[in-house]
C-alpha cells in the first residue's frame, strides 16, 4: 500500500519536472516532496534518450525488480534547481526510500542515495552503481548486493488520479485553531494506527480528547474517545466503508514547554473490548463514559472533520456517509 502511493505521487512530481503535459499536479504528500522527483512520462519505458545529460548514459525512467522493489531514474538540471546536469535516483526497498544525484563514470552511474526518513530528513546513506543490463538496469550496492531491474510500464499517475489525499490535521485545524495534543492524536491515527487498507482509500480520524498526563514529557498521556474510518470516494460522496470505534491512550513525547511545546505521538495503548475501557481510563472512565455516550456529538464532529478534509483538499464531494447511514450533505 505505501509503495503504490509513494510511486503514484513520484509519477505525478515527476512528470511535472519532465514537463509532461499530462501527468496531473504537484501532490502535496510527504512521499512526493520529500522524494525530489522521477518521471512517469515517455520515459517510463526506460528507453527514451536523455537530451541534455552528458556522458553516455541514456535511461531515464521507472524499474521495478522480482522482489517488488523500485529504481527510478531521472534527469537533473541546474535550471530546475540541481547541483549539476545529470542524473539523480530513487530506490525504493522494503519500507526504505532512498534518494540522491549520481556521477556519470564509464558508462555507469554511480553515488550515494539517502534514506528519508519518517520527517523528510535525510537518514542513512547507501552506496550504488548502475549499469545497463539489455532493456534494463542492474544496481550493485556498496556491501556487494546486486538487484535487476526490469523497465516498469505501470501508469502510476493514473493510479494516483484515483487516490484520495492523506489526512493530516492541518486539513481540520483552521477552523478551530491549532491544539498541538489534538495534532498528535490526529495524525498518529491517520498515519500509525491502522496501515492495511486500499491505497485509494483515506483513514480519517476523529478525535475527542478526554484528558492528558503530562506528569512525565517523555511519555505523555492522551486519554482520549477516539474514532478511526477507512473513507473511499463514491461519486460524489465521501463514504466511510470500514472503520469504527478505537477509545485508548496515546502516548507521546512532549518538546518545549506551554504554548510552544509540540507532541510527537510513539504508541497507543487501545480499548479492545468494553471490559478494557475501565481499568485503562482509571479515575478518568467517568469523563470518557460522558464524552463517548454522546453519539450525535461525535457524528457531528466527524462530519465536521470530514467537510474541512474536502475543502482543504479541494475535492468535489458534497456528502458524507457513515456505515449504515445515510449521506449528509458537507457544509
Amino acid at each position: 500500500m505505501t509503495k503504490l502511493r509513494t510511486m503514484a505521487a513520484i509519477g505525478l512530481t515527476l512528470g511535472i519536472l519532465f514537463g509532461c503535459t499530462s501527468c496531473g499536479s504537484t501532490p502535496g504528500g510527504t512521499a512526493a516532496s520529500s522524494a525530489g522527483a522521477a518521471s512517469q512520462t515517455e520515459a517510463a519505458s526506460a528507453s527514451a534518450p536523455a537530451a541534455t545529460a552528458p556522458g553516455t548514459w541514456s535511461l531515464a525512467g521507472n524499474f521495478i525488480d522480482g522482489s517488488e522493489n523500485h529504481l527510478v531514474i531521472y534527469e537533473t538540471s541546474v535550471e530546475d534547481g540541481y547541483p549539476k546536469d545529470g542524473y539523480g535516483a530513487m530506490v525504493l526497498m522494503g519500507e526504505g526510500m532512498y534518494s540522491g544525484d549520481l556521477d556519470e563514470q564509464d558508462g555507469s552511474l554511480t553515488g550515494t542515495v539517502s534514506e528519508y526518513n519518517d520527517d523528510g530528513t535525510p537518514g542513512a546513506g547507501m552506496d550504488i552503481t548502475l549499469t545497463v543490463q539489455g532493456e534494463g538496469v542492474l544496481m550493485k550496492t556498496g556491501d556487494g548486493a546486486e538487484y535487476s531491474f526490469a523497465p516498469d510500464d505501470t501508469d502510476y499517475t493514473a493510479a494516483a488520479g484515483d487516490m484520495l489525499p492523506y489526512f493530516q490535521y492541518n486539513d481540520i485545524y483552521g477552523t478551530d485553531g491549532f491544539d498541538a495534543v489534538e495534532a498528535a492524536a490526529y495524525d498518529y491515527l491517520a498515519f500509525d494506527a491502522e496501515k492495511d487498507y486500499e491505497p485509494s482509500h483515506v483513514m480519517l480520524p476523529c478525535v475527542t480528547v478526554v484528558d492528558v498526563d503530562e506528569t512525565n514529557p517523555e511519555d505523555v498521556l492522551i486519554y482520549g474517545d477516539y474514532w478511526l474510518w477507512e473513507c473511499a470516494k463514491e461519486e460524489d460522496t465521501l463514504v466511510a466503508v470500514a472503520g469504527g470505534h478505537r477509545p485508548g491512550v496515546i502516548h507521546a513525547q512532549r518538546f518545549g514547554e506551554g504554548e510552544t511545546a509540540i507532541y510527537s505521538a510513539v504508541s497507543f495503548d487501545e480499548a479492545l473490548t468494553d471490559k478494557d475501557l475501565e481499568p485503562l481510563f482509571g479515575e478518568r472512565y467517568d469523563a470518557y463514559s460522558k464524552v463517548s455516550s454522546d453519539s450525535k456529538a461525535t457524528e457531528e464532529k466527524t462530519a465536521k472533520v470530514a467537510a474541512d478534509y474536502v475543502r482543504t483538499n479541494g475535492l468535489e464531494l458534497t456528502k458524507f456517509q457513515l456505515p449504515g447511514g445515510t449521506p449528509v450533505e458537507l457544509s
